[in-house]
């Protein structure tokens, strides 16, 4: 009888602690088969991405929402209009973008900057080839593929300073 008694006590003892082992070793790493790129780092089966990047496995800058031809329309301050402004990736750095015809007046590309997945800013910066104008101002990404645009420029010959709000 003592030993049916053991017997009962010690069975489900073993078979909780099998029960235990084995479900302990068979839990399912997330993060197996996600690679995270550019030093993105894997949590629970989801990339965390460092600055400049996103996207499921990091692998898309923010940059890349603003490459490409935009159409500028409208007007603001004596920016009139409608013309073709081209973005391309700056060859050099991943946070950073080169913009051609920028204010359908600059032969020289203009540089921006990354600052957060949605926004660029455009440093302050001289263009020579319009006769010293400065410039300087915020881009940001909107939803549905749309650009908000503020910048202002100064003539430095004349000292006339513009301030312009538009939309590509």
């Amino acid at each position: 009888m003592k030993l049916l008694i053991r017997i009962l006590l010690v069975v489900p003892t073993l078979i909780s602690a099998v029960f235990f082992i084995g479900t302990s070793s068979c839990k399912k790493d997330k993060c197996k088969g996600v690679s995270c790129q550019h030093e993105g780092i894997c949590h629970s089966g989801t990339c965390t991405c460092t600055f400049g990047y996103e996207g499921a496995n990091c692998s898309v800058p923010w940059r890349n929402k603003f490459l490409g031809n935009w159409s500028q329309t409208g007007n603001s301050g004596s920016l009139s209009g409608q013309f073709a402004v081209s973005v391309v990736a700056d060859p050099v750095s991943v946070d950073s973008v080169m913009m051609i015809n920028f204010d359908n007046t600059f032969a020289e590309p203009v540089v921006a900057y990354v600052t957060a997945s949605d926004c660029l800013v455009i440093p302050h910066q001289l263009i020579q080839d319009t006769g010293l104008v400065e410039v300087q101002g915020y881009i940001y990404y909107v939803s549905g593929g749309n650009i908000t645009v503020f910048y202002e420029r100064l003539n430095v010959l004349s000292n006339k300073l513009d301030t312009v709000n538009t939309h590509w």
